[in-house]
């Protein structure tokens, strides 16, 4: 029979390492629960955008800017600035409201936002200008969403299925 813990290093200090049975028997249990289900159906498509969408973002910058990589910074710096500035203004956010609420208003704005920024593209309205205006705001919408996410997880996932 195997063992449900395994030591870690020597002398165990590194605390008990769960044995990937254990693990798995975790994921099966975890996907019979309605919730943690939408949350990591919802969660993978979100991920998925967003990571294409960084890709096409980069691509359009660099092509609505004739190949600028200092317009590139500018434009990640856009970004970055209002999640790091605003990130803490989230969690308290976050602590004080429905998170499942609040991870429907920055995952539905953000979805909003790249849908705007689609019709710009469609329409050829779109400026680089109206770029850093959609940096900003995504980067907000991202300062909500972190702590969000990671406030939400153990909130609906059972106790019995967390990780020790």
């Amino acid at each position: 029979m195997e063992p449900r813990w395994a030591n870690e290093g020597a002398g165990g200090s590194n605390g008990p390492k769960v044995v990937s049975g254990e693990k798995e028997d975790r994921l099966v249990q975890l996907a019979k629960h309605r919730e943690p289900r939408l949350l990591v159906t919802g969660q993978t498509v979100s991920q998925f955008g967003d990571g294409v969408a960084l890709v096409a973002l980069t691509l359009l910058v660099l092509d609505t800017t004739g190949d600028s990589a200092s317009k590139l910074a500018w434009f990640v710096a856009a970004r970055m600035t209002p999640l790091v500035v605003f990130l803490l203004i989230g969690g308290v956010i976050v602590d004080r409201f429905s998170r499942r609420i609040l991870l429907l208003i920055s995952d539905g704005v953000r979805a909003l936002l790249t849908a705007v920024l689609v019709v710009l593209i469609a329409t050829h309205h779109l400026t680089y200008f109206d770029l850093l205006i959609f940096a900003v705001l995504f980067g907000t919408f991202d300062a909500l969403f972190m702590p969000c996410i990671t406030a939400l997880t153990p909130e609906i996932v059972p106790e019995d299925l967390l990780p020790p």
